[in-house]
């Protein structure tokens, strides 16, 4: 049921806010924690602090600026000078002849590196960035983080196979120096350098009592708001819950209705992108696509659908442009695709399409700045 569970993680242009009026102070508080009045605009760019102006003395730094070379984070995503240099991407092999990978793609499609797994006991799924170098993987068969050096060795990082469901699902880097890991009951983090786990979410009903609780988000994947800090917890079954940084607070935005007859979403992969919000892929009744969630509608909207014959796996976004990046697998030709922001195209961005790769499949990916 595990395996089968594992089959099954653009762009909102927002209108300049008008110029305040000179009675209304600015409170310096980034929205959404600040609640009061709007504030000033004291460097004239239409954005102020609250709506995430962060240098509200420099009118080249917004969050509606592009990203130029010149020392600091001019559309205010958290990211300094970036710039899209492509993805990296988890290739599974058959765990035999075939070893497991990570590869580098860069922004035109073409290989970059590829550091071969040395370990024939590691069942990587998941996916992320070492906080110093080299990567991170996820073992949802052994339920294990593994960090994994730039030759590919392997040293066991955390194991969570006493957590409630045995398992692990997606993991996150996050900006301060840490990884995220969901574990269906809960978020925990972990310590790059020790391993040290320390839960910092939980959606049990009844901790004491796990048997007789609603887990009623069902954790299955972890992103990052670098902007704020704040951590995007994806539902398998479509919940969004927000663990606040600065606060250490979890507000809820969407769960799903135990009661239903079915779920209405299911989700395998999210994703935040650079000031644009929340994004998840997975389907619901019209068939797999791309999701935005919509705040003011408090729910999940469709941004792209996918009508190509291979099966959806696991889906990035491009901070800058809202391009989605998702594996996929299908009989000898799994591949990477690039889908375009409004969905208007989609397109094998690697391998070559028609190449012969026979037991192999893509798994979890991340975008490259």
């Amino acid at each position: 049921m595990l395996w089968v569970a594992m089959l099954l993680a653009c762009s909102g242009e927002k209108t300049p806010v008008q110029e305040d009026t000179e009675t209304t102070v600015d409170t310096g508080i980034p929205w959404p924690e600040d609640t009061g009045p709007s504030g000033t605009d004291e460097d004239g760019d239409g954005w102020t602090v609250e709506e995430g102006d962060c240098n509200d003395a420099d009118i080249l730094v917004n969050p509606a600026r592009e990203e130029i070379p010149d020392g600091q984070d001019n559309d205010c995503d958290g990211r300094l000078d970036e710039q899209f240099s492509g993805i990296v991407a988890l290739q599974l092999g058959d765990g035999t002849t075939t070893p497991h990978k990570i590869v580098g793609v860069d922004a035109l499609g073409a290989t970059s590196f590829e550091v071969v797994i040395q370990s024939s006991e590691v069942v990587p799924y998941f996916l992320t960035a070492g906080v110093d170098s080299g990567w991170v993987v996820g073992d949802f068969v052994n339920a294990a983080l593994y960090a994994i050096d730039e030759d590919g060795g392997v040293t066991e990082l955390a194991n969570f196979e006493e957590s409630l469901s045995g398992v692990i699902y997606g993991l996150t880097t996050h900006p301060d120096g840490y990884y995220l890991v969901a574990t269906m009951d809960s978020v925990q983090r972990v310590e790059p350098d020790t391993g040290q786990t320390t839960e910092i979410a939980s959606f049990l009903v009844d901790p004491s009592n796990p048997e007789e609780s609603d887990l009623w988000l069902y954790a299955f994947d972890a992103t990052v708001d670098y902007a704020t800090g704040d951590v995007g917890i994806i539902g398998l079954y479509g919940g969004l819950a927000i663990w606040r940084a600065a606060t250490d607070t979890v507000d809820t935005l969407w769960q799903f209705d135990p009661e239903a007859e079915g779920p209405e979403y299911m989700i395998w992969s999210g994703n935040h992108r650079d000031n644009g919000g929340w994004y998840v892929g997975g389907q619901d009744i019209e068939g797999w696509g791309m999701f935005r969630f919509n705040e003011g509608q408090g729910t999940w909207v469709r941004r792209t659908d996918w009508d190509e014959q291979w099966s959806p796996h696991f889906m990035t976004v491009d901070g800058d442009s809202g391009d989605f990046y998702l594996t996929t697998e299908g009989g000898q030709y799994p591949y990477i695709w690039k889908v375009e922001e409004d969905g208007s195209e989609s397109a094998v961005f690697y391998p070559d399409a028609g190449t012969l790769n026979p037991g192999t499949s893509w798994w979890d990916l991340y975008c490259v700045y």
